[in-house]
């Protein structure tokens, strides 16, 4: 029922389409997801690239399913101020939704009938977030190794036939769009390149001994060593040259020659959201590139992102650099730390946090606390010396420092609340970041946010080669 048409018509009228009662309190949910009360105001959702039925698809008259994007309201309007309601007839679950255009929907029904039109079109727990990855990933490698481009239709379908039905429940129109992007940059880089070509996700098969063998010899992590998202191998090509390697540095030169003659390539994916943008590519060789002197400004500009919940902060440098300093999960958790390039449209990566913490140790003499748990008192009174410092010197100001002085005044009278003691935790824990890269790196601050930097796109003395295609 369109409601452009019910503007003159009382609210009793509407109440066998509306319970009015409905529209007088917040409204927290489309799919079941949805109505979690965490995803709240400006939330993105996506109409799925299929239609549930032909019935759904009437009510949507107008939009374009796998394109159409909407954002979820949580305020309150009264029946003639919406555009249009869309009864599913099934249930009282309901949203409220803007569109592209401004226009104002009421979507009323079960919450599991919702949550069949529409996918996120950003955003999720956790394991959404891995399944969009893979999504992402998979469309990539979908459109890499097609001899022709296909259309997104056909991209849908076999990304159906490979995750199924859970695939398409996150994945949006943004993903094929930026996998062409990448295309373009693909096609470009390996120009008449022969051979018959494999593809596969990180590790999922031919390229998991290979991690293996180089995490064991580098004592990094996966990511760390090779942050490649996709992995493309000439389907003739053995891995017994490089798993008789027993040294890092042989191994990482290795994968070198393997890169240059086109035989094992590792592909770091990167997607910065902007349609019809062309993508780029960048050979990232840690053996060439570690050491070099990196052409940014460090200059620290400001904190960013610091509350008195203490889960982030970021350091902004002049150049745009940024290191964030974060907790991933509610609760008292190890701190972890990530590269972003300001206005670049994607995090850069993690930054590795056992090299970092070691080179704080080795070269600046400070022990940083990043545990889940922490001593009380000892460590709370150093983090709060440290806090006044990084007060003092200026590198938290105005309301930053406000926070710091209220967070003081009160932490003496913290005993059994469960989340003041966990943002006790954060507190110790940030602050010690904040201070060691801020205040204990002194002159050397540029030499060691460039170490950050090179840690974030995964340049190390320990690391190997790998593609960065941008789109």
């Amino acid at each position: 029922m369109n409601l452009e048409y019910t503007k003159h018509i009382s609210g009793h009228s509407l109440k066998h389409y509306i319970n009015l009662s409905v529209l007088r309190y917040n409204i927290n949910s489309c799919m079941a997801t949805i109505t979690d009360k965490k995803y709240g105001e400006g939330h993105e959702v996506q109409l799925k690239p299929l239609s549930p039925n032909q019935k759904v698809k009437d009510l949507f008259k107008g939009y374009v399913f796998g394109k159409s994007v909407f954002k979820k309201t949580e305020k309150k309007y009264k029946p003639e101020q919406l555009d249009k309601l869309i009864d599913l007839e099934n249930g009282d679950d309901h949203v409220c939704l803007i569109d592209e255009k401004g226009k104002k929907l009421f979507i009323k029904g079960k919450a599991k009938a919702i949550s069949g039109i529409f996918n996120h079109a950003g955003g999720g727990g956790k394991s959404d977030t891995e399944l969009n990855t893979a999504v992402k990933e998979n469309m990539s490698m979908i459109l890499f190794r097609a001899s022709k481009k296909p259309t997104e239709e056909e991209a849908v379908a076999q990304l159906k036939d490979m995750m199924g039905d859970e695939g398409l429940r996150v994945y949006t129109t943004k993903d094929y769009d930026s996998a062409v992007n990448q295309l373009g940059a693909f096609k470009k880089f390996f120009m008449g390149m022969n051979g018959t070509y494999e593809f596969e996700r990180q590790a999922d098969g031919f390229t998991a001994p290979l991690y293996k063998l180089g995490t064991k010899l580098s004592g990094k992590s996966k990511d760390n060593w090779n942050p490649a998202d996709v992995w493309m191998k000439r389907k003739d090509f053995k891995l017994d040259k490089l798993l008789a390697i027993d040294n890092i540095d042989r191994l990482n030169q290795e994968m070198v020659n393997v890169f240059n003659n086109k035989e094992l390539v590792g592909i770091s994916l990167k997607q910065t959201g902007k349609p019809n943008v062309a993508g780029t590519t960048e050979v990232v060789d840690p053996q060439k590139l570690f050491g070099e002197k990196v052409p940014l400004d460090f200059t620290f500009t400001r904190l960013s992102s610091f509350t008195e919940n203490f889960k982030n902060a970021y350091i902004e440098t002049k150049s745009g650099f940024q290191v964030r300093v974060g907790h991933k999960q509610s609760g008292l958790v190890a701190p972890f730390m990530e590269g972003k390039l300001a206005r670049a449209g994607y995090q850069m990566g993690g930054i590795d946090a056992k090299e970092h913490k070691n080179r704080i140790r080795d070269k600046y003499k400070y022990e940083l606390r990043n545990s889940s748990k922490i001593n009380v008192p000892a460590d709370v009174i150093t983090a709060i010396k440290e806090a006044e410092e990084l007060v003092t010197k200026r590198k938290l100001t105005g309301n930053d420092a406000s926070v710091i002085a209220e967070f003081i005044d009160k932490v003496d009278r913290i005993e059994d609340d469960k989340e003041m003691k966990d943002i006790r935790g954060r507190f110790v824990n940030l602050i010690s970041f904040l201070y060691a890269i801020l205040i204990e790196t002194g002159k050397d601050y540029d030499n060691h946010m460039s170490f950050c930097y090179n840690l974030a796109r995964k340049v190390s003395s320990l690391s190997c080669i790998y593609l960065l295609i941008k789109g």
